[in-house]
């Protein structure tokens, strides 16, 4: 890592939740979103474990937590939001009318 010669990367720590999350709730017909990763703690040259849960499921959202820790030490957390995939709209966008001030 950057900060010392025993620590990971935090890309890599980035990298690793969002491999756990896409390998745990991916789906197909749902996309990646948005994607948050907080370093709590300098992450160890040493073995790590992630664990993974669905904090809210329903017909277009899905939204994940993921933990990783070293040991017992909760090093980083992440979440994604995940998105069902659609259609775009027939309708036309709405915008803000034309506004005519003297100049």
């Amino acid at each position: 890592g950057y900060w010392s010669a025993e620590s990971l990367n935090g890309r890599v720590v980035g990298g690793l939740l969002g491999f756990a999350l896409e390998e745990a709730f991916g789906e197909p017909e749902f996309v990646p979103t948005r994607f948050c990763v907080d370093l709590l703690r300098l992450p160890p040259m040493a073995p790590v474990r992630v664990e993974t849960k669905l904090a809210r499921a329903g017909g277009r959202l899905k939204l994940a937590d993921a933990e990783l820790f070293a040991g017992d030490t909760l090093i980083a957390r992440a979440n994604c939001l995940f998105l069902r995939k659609s259609a775009d709209t027939e309708a036309p966008t709405w915008h803000t009318p034309a506004w005519d001030a003297p100049s």
